[in-house]
């Protein structure tokens, strides 16, 4: 199974279509002008657009695009609604790719946080507190069985 296609470069695809489609361009020539500019195998789309004339039967062949993708530029095609169908999935794609980009974001930062928690309980509990029991002990208050066994606890667990 082939990989299937980032929402960033759905998004970059569909803008260059609808602005081709919005200059009368015909689809050729806007595959022709994608082609340096693109991660995708534009010359073998040209190849099998000559053989069907329908974008919608590229982009299927190629198999790593979403199906409804597919499905919604076959019904564009139909209706002759290419520009207007590729200037609302650049929307959709975008807004997509955005959404993951937070998501990644929101998850990961839980994550920098404990990090950050687990090296100061660590400098805290292996530098910091035993100066304050050596502190405690030459001013000779009586330090607990307790309060030992958690300083000890403390070390283990960091």
């Amino acid at each position: 199974m082939k990989k299937i296609v980032s929402p960033q470069d759905l998004a970059s695809l569909c803008t260059q279509l609808s602005y081709g489609y919005a200059s009368g361009t015909s689809i050729d020539q806007i595959l022709e002008l994608i082609k340096g500019s693109s991660n995708f195998k534009v010359d073998k789309w040209i190849t099998d657009l000559k053989e069907s004339q329908q974008l919608s039967f590229v982009l299927e062949k190629d198999g790593s695009f979403p199906e409804y993708f597919i499905a919604a530029f076959r019904i564009a095609e139909k209706v002759g609604q290419e520009e207007k169908m590729c200037t609302l999935l650049a929307t959709h794609f975008t807004r997509i790719a955005e959404l993951k980009s937070f998501l990644k974001e929101s998850l990961s930062l839980p994550f920098i946080l404990l990090g950050i928690f687990s090296i100061v309980l660590g400098i805290m509990s292996w530098s910091i507190l035993p100066l304050f029991q050596n502190l405690l002990f030459q001013l000779g208050v009586a330090q607990s069985a307790g309060f030992n066994l958690f300083l000890t606890e403390l070390k283990f667990f960091s």
